[in-house]
């Protein structure tokens, strides 16, 4: 039935489940809403008015819709809201502090932070985008880490009791960042089913080492721009975490293959040694 079916899709657009996951609670609602129409057929209406009874015993479909998104992701929305509220915030009194403290404006870097949160904003709250969601929300989630990791940077040059204030606000909210990062991984929408065992570990040990590796690259990347300056060979630095996003995608789809999953811990746990037994080399 047709109109039982855009009934449908417009409650589970109201959340923020995966299309497998919004399939799954569609064939769920439906089958409730099927039930409701043959028993109303069964009382003597036509099933045009079976129908309509059926949707309007069911109820409107943003309450529903909303209902469901605090049932499978309690306050998840009200949270990244929240964060992207208090990244955009943050960014324009870091620029601030920084202009009027050091008398030089990165005008350029504001308005990509302030495009960051917005975007994270929008996907959030967004009844129209709904594709990908969970992907397209960790993505701005990772920029946003990204952005306060700059506004951490512009906030160690300067000198202000204001900006000691703000260093700490803004570290507090990269640890709420990497935390909502995990929890919207991790997290799987429909009647709350849990990952297996090794798929968790998969996005558990990617996204730590994902962690790890940007900040890497963001290290090395501004020791360069700061000693020589922008060169296309610097792009060459980010060849890593495109060779982390491949293999983070191969993981996931052959996740229950033990003996491919553990040789590729083996690795990261390796590169991470090696570096920090590189650094503890040579500061003692």
């Amino acid at each position: 039935m047709k109109e039982i079916e855009q009934y449908i899709k417009k409650i589970v657009d109201h959340t923020d489940c995966t299309k497998e996951e919004k399939e799954d609670l569609a064939e769920e609602l439906t089958v409730h809403l099927e039930i409701l129409t043959e028993e109303n057929i069964k009382k003597g209406m036509s099933e045009t008015d079976a129908v309509q009874e059926a949707i309007r015993a069911f109820g409107a479909e943003n309450v529903i819709g909303e209902g469901l998104q605090q049932a499978l992701f309690p306050y998840r929305r009200e949270l990244l809201v929240t964060l992207s509220l208090a990244f955009i915030t943050i960014s324009f009194a870091s620029f601030s502090i920084f202009l009027f403290d050091l008398q030089e404006a990165l005008n350029i870097e504001l308005i990509i932070n302030v495009c960051i949160g917005l975007g994270l904003l929008f996907v959030t709250v967004s009844q129209t985008f709904n594709t990908k969601r969970k992907l397209a929300i960790n993505s701005l989630l990772i920029l946003t880490i990204v952005g306060s990791a700059l506004n951490g940077l512009m906030l160690a040059y300067t000198d202000t009791t204001f900006s000691l204030f703000l260093t700490f606000c803004n570290y507090t909210l990269i640890i709420a960042l990497i935390i909502m990062l995990y929890k919207t991984t991790l997290h799987n929408g429909v009647n709350n089913q849990p990952f297996t065992t090794m798929r968790k570990k998969v996005h558990i040990v990617n996204i730590t080492f994902g962690l790890l590796l940007l900040a890497a690259t963001l290290f090395f990347l501004y020791g360069f721009l700061i000693f020589g300056g922008w060169m296309n060979g610097l792009l060459l630095l980010f060849i890593p975490l495109a060779v982390w996003i491949c293999l983070y995608i191969f993981q996931i789809r052959f996740h229950e293959h033990k003996t491919i999953i553990y040789p590729i811990f083996t690795i990261y746990g390796l590169l991470v040694g090696s570096v920090v037994f590189f650094f503890i080399y040579e500061i003692f």
